[in-house]
């Protein structure tokens, strides 16, 4: 087996699914059946492949194979800006509210848990309610912004550093304010709070589906890291 795999556990609960990350680089049909044999044997639903590029392989019988994502990675030199936005603030409640909650779906409408039709709505949204939740609580981030008016949210960010770098998680700006600059002050604002950490180096990861997230990061000065093809390999109920 010329590829590495791990089972994901925290995936595998709350999807109810068997689930492994498998890591190879794609060099013949012989890699895909190798894959499939592993997943009938231990009896896995769900591998997610990671390749560094597309590949055309024939997957073997009794499987589907879904090009689930085609995961962006930006990197920027953190420089700072100006003084604080007013608008911009820590949310600080233990909870999210409704619209909170609203905005992290918007974050996710290019994910590939929405994009594969293997996942329906109601997994998608616990999904990214759970991210959400477990980011006010600290779990998953360090600090969660938010851009309000007046008492309402129109946007947010998560932030985290790991390992010197700082890490941008979910983003989303309400439909209504959209093309407004607010993106990009929360990016600024991500900047400062990076800088206060003592983070020289910042990333995000979208989807490249995702064009306006990939305008919004490249006008602020992100450069493309890398781009990784995401599979979803299924093997098919009896």
């Amino acid at each position: 087996m010329s590829f590495t795999y791990k089972r994901l556990d925290w995936d595998s609960r709350f999807f109810n699914l068997e689930i492994i990350a498998a890591h190879q680089q794609i060099a013949s049909a012989d890699d895909l059946v190798d894959l499939a044999s592993l997943m009938r044997q231990e009896q896995l639903d769900l591998a997610y492949l990671y390749t560094k590029g597309p590949f055309n392989l024939v997957i073997p019988t009794g499987f589907e194979m879904i090009l689930a994502d085609q995961k962006v990675t930006y990197h920027k030199q953190v420089v700072g800006t100006t003084e604080a936005n007013p608008h911009i603030t820590d949310y600080t409640q233990n909870y999210a509210n409704d619209k909170l909650q609203m905005l992290a779906l918007e974050s996710g409408f290019y994910s590939r848990f929405n994009v594969d039709p293997h996942f329906n709505r109601q997994q998608f949204e616990g999904l990214y309610t759970s991210w959400l939740d477990a980011s006010i609580k600290k779990q998953i981030a360090d600090a969660v912004l938010v851009y309000t008016l007046g008492t309402a949210i129109l946007a947010f960010i998560t932030l985290s550093k790991k390992n010197n770098l700082g890490k941008i998680g979910l983003l989303a700006v309400d439909p209504g304010y959209r093309n407004k600059g607010i993106g990009k002050r929360l990016l600024n604002a991500a900047e400062n709070w990076f800088i206060k950490q003592g983070l020289s180096q910042a990333e995000v990861v979208t989807q490249l589906a995702n064009k306006p997230a990939c305008k919004l990061y490249e006008s602020a000065g992100f450069r493309l890291h890398s781009v990784e093809h995401v599979y979803h390999v299924w093997r098919k109920r009896d």
